[in-house]
Protein backbone atom coordinates (compact mmCIF):
# COMPACT_ATOMS: atom_id res chain seq x y z
CA UNK A 1 0.00 0.00 0.00
CA UNK A 2 2.72 2.32 0.74
CA UNK A 3 4.65 1.71 -1.70
CA UNK A 4 1.46 1.89 -4.58
CA UNK A 5 0.23 5.53 -2.71
CA UNK A 6 3.94 6.98 -2.39
CA UNK A 7 4.21 5.91 -6.17
CA UNK A 8 1.00 5.97 -7.98
CA UNK A 9 -0.70 8.55 -5.82
CA UNK A 10 2.05 10.91 -5.56
CA UNK A 11 2.29 10.58 -9.64
CA UNK A 12 -1.77 11.10 -10.33
CA UNK A 13 -2.11 14.10 -7.65
CA UNK A 14 1.60 15.42 -8.49
CA UNK A 15 1.18 15.54 -12.32
CA UNK A 16 4.61 13.92 -11.89
CA UNK A 17 4.37 11.64 -15.35
CA UNK A 18 7.91 11.49 -15.59
CA UNK A 19 8.68 10.82 -11.86
CA UNK A 20 11.92 7.85 -11.94
CA UNK A 21 11.30 4.72 -9.66
CA UNK A 22 14.81 5.19 -7.74
CA UNK A 23 13.08 8.49 -6.50
CA UNK A 24 9.96 6.50 -5.36
CA UNK A 25 12.32 4.45 -3.73
CA UNK A 26 14.43 6.80 -1.94
CA UNK A 27 10.97 8.24 -0.30
CA UNK A 28 11.13 8.78 3.34
CA UNK A 29 7.89 6.53 3.50
CA UNK A 30 9.52 3.73 1.68
CA UNK A 31 12.59 3.76 3.65
CA UNK A 32 10.79 3.85 6.92
CA UNK A 33 8.54 0.67 5.71
CA UNK A 34 11.74 -1.27 4.10
CA UNK A 35 13.82 -0.64 7.26
CA UNK A 36 10.88 -2.23 9.91
CA UNK A 37 10.57 -5.00 7.30
CA UNK A 38 14.48 -5.58 7.92
CA UNK A 39 14.27 -5.45 12.02
CA UNK A 40 11.40 -7.54 11.91
CA UNK A 41 12.73 -10.40 9.39
CA UNK A 42 15.92 -10.08 11.36
CA UNK A 43 13.94 -10.15 14.82
CA UNK A 44 16.21 -6.76 15.79
CA UNK A 45 15.53 -5.71 19.22
CA UNK A 46 15.77 -2.25 19.54
CA UNK A 47 17.82 -0.43 22.88
CA UNK A 48 14.96 0.37 25.32
CA UNK A 49 15.54 4.25 24.65
CA UNK A 50 14.27 4.01 21.36
CA UNK A 51 12.11 1.31 21.86
CA UNK A 52 10.39 3.47 24.24
CA UNK A 53 10.29 6.08 21.68
CA UNK A 54 8.81 3.98 19.27
CA UNK A 55 6.52 2.40 21.28
CA UNK A 56 5.29 6.40 22.52
CA UNK A 57 4.66 7.66 18.70
CA UNK A 58 3.23 4.06 17.83
CA UNK A 59 0.36 4.57 20.79
CA UNK A 60 0.08 8.01 19.09
CA UNK A 61 -1.04 6.98 15.17
CA UNK A 62 -4.45 5.70 15.69
CA UNK A 63 -6.06 8.52 17.87
CA UNK A 64 -3.89 11.49 15.59
CA UNK A 65 -5.43 9.58 12.87
CA UNK A 66 -8.88 10.16 14.36
CA UNK A 67 -8.22 13.58 15.10
CA UNK A 68 -7.28 14.04 11.24
CA UNK A 69 -10.62 11.98 10.46
CA UNK A 70 -13.07 14.26 13.11
CA UNK A 71 -11.70 17.53 11.82
CA UNK A 72 -12.33 16.51 8.29
CA UNK A 73 -15.86 15.19 8.95
CA UNK A 74 -16.72 18.01 10.85
CA UNK A 75 -16.06 20.37 8.10
CA UNK A 76 -17.95 19.01 5.43
CA UNK A 77 -21.21 19.54 4.70
CA UNK A 78 -22.96 16.02 4.91
CA UNK A 79 -25.89 17.38 3.06
CA UNK A 80 -24.08 18.13 -0.07
CA UNK A 81 -21.90 15.10 0.33
CA UNK A 82 -24.65 13.03 0.52
CA UNK A 83 -26.31 14.36 -2.80
CA UNK A 84 -23.11 13.60 -4.88
CA UNK A 85 -23.92 10.07 -6.71
CA UNK A 86 -19.85 9.26 -7.54
CA UNK A 87 -19.43 9.49 -3.83
CA UNK A 88 -22.09 6.34 -3.60
CA UNK A 89 -20.08 4.90 -6.27
CA UNK A 90 -16.59 5.18 -4.85
CA UNK A 91 -17.90 3.90 -1.15
CA UNK A 92 -19.10 0.86 -2.97
CA UNK A 93 -16.11 -0.38 -4.68
CA UNK A 94 -13.99 0.70 -1.71
CA UNK A 95 -16.10 -0.61 1.13
CA UNK A 96 -17.89 -3.67 -0.08
CA UNK A 97 -16.98 -4.18 -3.75
CA UNK A 98 -13.04 -4.45 -3.17
CA UNK A 99 -13.55 -6.66 0.27
CA UNK A 100 -16.10 -9.25 -1.25
CA UNK A 101 -12.89 -9.03 -4.07
CA UNK A 102 -10.44 -9.77 -1.53
CA UNK A 103 -12.52 -12.30 0.36
CA UNK A 104 -13.15 -14.50 -2.91
CA UNK A 105 -9.59 -14.54 -3.58
CA UNK A 106 -8.65 -15.69 -0.21
CA UNK A 107 -11.18 -18.83 -0.37
CA UNK A 108 -10.11 -19.43 -3.93
CA UNK A 109 -6.48 -19.75 -2.97
CA UNK A 110 -7.16 -21.62 0.27
CA UNK A 111 -4.96 -18.91 1.75
CA UNK A 112 -6.16 -19.51 5.31
CA UNK A 113 -4.68 -22.83 5.44
CA UNK A 114 -1.18 -21.60 5.03
CA UNK A 115 -0.66 -20.77 9.23
CA UNK A 116 -1.94 -22.17 11.86
CA UNK A 117 -3.57 -18.96 12.47
CA UNK A 118 -4.37 -18.10 8.74
CA UNK A 119 -8.14 -17.36 9.25
CA UNK A 120 -6.93 -15.00 12.29
CA UNK A 121 -4.25 -13.38 9.71
CA UNK A 122 -6.61 -13.18 6.60
CA UNK A 123 -9.37 -11.75 8.08
CA UNK A 124 -6.72 -8.49 9.32
CA UNK A 125 -6.43 -8.18 5.61
CA UNK A 126 -9.78 -8.13 5.01
CA UNK A 127 -10.34 -5.54 7.63
CA UNK A 128 -7.55 -3.62 5.47
CA UNK A 129 -9.03 -4.35 2.52
CA UNK A 130 -12.50 -2.88 4.00
CA UNK A 131 -11.11 0.16 5.76
CA UNK A 132 -12.48 3.62 4.60
CA UNK A 133 -10.76 5.96 1.99
CA UNK A 134 -7.39 6.70 3.77
CA UNK A 135 -6.81 10.36 5.30
CA UNK A 136 -3.50 10.07 3.42
CA UNK A 137 -5.42 10.90 0.05
CA UNK A 138 -6.45 14.02 2.00
CA UNK A 139 -3.55 14.77 2.76
CA UNK A 140 -1.44 14.38 -0.26
CA UNK A 141 -4.47 16.09 -2.35
CA UNK A 142 -3.57 19.12 0.04
CA UNK A 143 0.08 19.02 -0.58
CA UNK A 144 -0.11 18.79 -4.55
CA UNK A 145 -2.88 21.60 -4.63
CA UNK A 146 -5.53 19.49 -5.56
CA UNK A 147 -9.44 19.10 -4.60
CA UNK A 148 -8.86 18.22 -0.72
CA UNK A 149 -12.29 19.24 0.10
CA UNK A 150 -13.59 16.27 -2.21
CA UNK A 151 -10.79 14.11 -1.00
CA UNK A 152 -12.30 15.13 2.60
CA UNK A 153 -16.06 14.29 1.51
CA UNK A 154 -14.98 10.94 0.29
CA UNK A 155 -12.60 10.46 3.82
CA UNK A 156 -15.84 11.42 6.27
CA UNK A 157 -18.77 9.96 3.85
CA UNK A 158 -16.67 6.26 3.70
CA UNK A 159 -15.98 6.54 7.40
CA UNK A 160 -19.68 7.21 7.88
CA UNK A 161 -20.54 3.82 6.23
CA UNK A 162 -17.85 1.76 7.38
CA UNK A 163 -19.84 1.89 10.83
CA UNK A 164 -21.99 -0.31 8.60
CA UNK A 165 -20.39 -2.33 6.13
CA UNK A 166 -17.57 -3.42 8.14
CA UNK A 167 -19.45 -5.61 10.60
CA UNK A 168 -21.17 -6.52 7.00
CA UNK A 169 -18.35 -7.72 5.59
CA UNK A 170 -16.98 -9.15 8.78
CA UNK A 171 -20.34 -11.56 8.57
CA UNK A 172 -19.44 -12.39 4.93
CA UNK A 173 -15.98 -13.31 6.20
CA UNK A 174 -17.17 -15.64 8.80
CA UNK A 175 -19.62 -16.79 5.96
CA UNK A 176 -17.32 -17.75 3.65
CA UNK A 177 -14.44 -18.68 5.27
Amino acid sequence: FNLFIWSHGVILLGNKSGMKIGKMLLNPNIIACAVGILLFVGEVTLPSSIGTCVSGFSKMVGPASMLVIGMLIANIDLREAFRQKRIYMVCFIRLLLLPFLVIMLMKLSGSTGFHVYGREIMCIVMFAASAPVAATVTQLAQVYDQDSGYASLLNGVSVIFCILTMPLMTLIYDWVM
